[in-house]
């Protein structure tokens, strides 16, 4: 499919902070930011998927994926999207093509995470990431300091054994589900943090911000626990590469795909990414 000059003008630009449109751009990708020292995290882009077909090919590039980053030897991990694996068809087609995935990365020791969207789609997203938690080992999922419900379900999920990677949230619910402002959000994510430094086996604290890291470095020296990082490709790619560089285990979030123009416009439509994306360009 061709592109417009404004589209090409405009992925030149994103590519800052996306990986490319193909597997193999992904991949190429990946492998340069194994080879400083950082782990990835893949992650083809689409969600809000309204046709099987579309679902389907998610799941066969999803499996191209996983067999290329087999192949290469790339150090990392995927992470997948429930409406785009078909939750806005049905909750068992979406089912159906997650298992799908995580069965193929399970043969292949590959890692998969399950992304939270809206807050509608949380509760499905939970009972499909437990229900294969019952049957495989290679799956984590992805919850919201925004989310009001945040606290209650990572506790939830940790007694069963679950994988955690925290993040602050991208997704502004309305109806009074969400905390919002930035206070607020940061409150919960370190409240959720303490109880995942004391009771949580393995998790991933994701965020770019510098207060919540010191915070979680201090928290993990106090009581001898390791911690791994993850941020999104092209954001405070200093600290990254100096949180790599003092031992500490980091994945880099790379999403690719054709849809990369909407990822781009929903992380900047907060004011805090516009700065950090800022930052990022004029600092390196």
């Amino acid at each position: 499919m061709k592109m417009s000059f404004l589209n090409r003008v405009g992925l030149l630009f994103a590519r800052r902070w996306i990986s490319g449109i193909t597997v193999s751009e992904a991949a190429a990708d990946a492998i340069r930011i194994n080879r400083s020292g950082e782990m990835v995290m893949l992650n083809y882009l689409g969600e809000g998927t309204r046709s099987s077909h579309a679902a389907s090919r998610s799941v066969k590039i999803y499996l191209r994926l996983l067999k290329t980053m087999k192949r290469s030897r790339i150090k990392g991990c995927i992470s997948v999207k429930p409406t785009q694996l078909g939750l806005c068809l049905g909750y068992q087609e979406f089912v159906r093509n997650y298992s799908a995935i995580v069965s193929a990365a399970d043969k292949m020791g590959i890692f998969v995470w399950t992304d939270m969207e809206e807050h509608r789609y949380t509760d499905y997203t939970i009972k499909a990431y437990l229900d294969a938690l019952g049957m495989h080992s290679n799956v984590g999922i992805c919850l919201q300091a925004r989310q009001r419900g945040t606290y209650g379900n990572l506790k939830r999920i940790v007694k069963k054994g679950g994988k955690i990677r925290l993040v602050k949230g991208a997704y502004k619910d309305g109806g009074g589900v969400n905390y919002t402002t930035e206070a607020e959000v940061s409150a919960n994510y370190l409240r959720c943090l303490d109880y995942l430094t004391l009771h949580c086996k393995r998790f991933i604290i994701a965020t770019h911000d510098g207060k919540i890291i010191s915070y979680a470095l201090n928290k993990a020296k106090r009581y001898k626990r390791e911690l791994t990082f993850a941020m999104l490709k092209g954001i405070r790619p200093k600290m990254a590469a100096q949180i790599a560089k003092n031992g500490k285990e980091i994945y880099i979030y790379l999403p690719f795909g054709e849809e990369w123009f909407q990822y781009s416009m929903r992380r900047l439509k907060e004011f805090s990414n516009i700065v950090l994306v800022a930052r990022s360009i004029f600092q390196g």
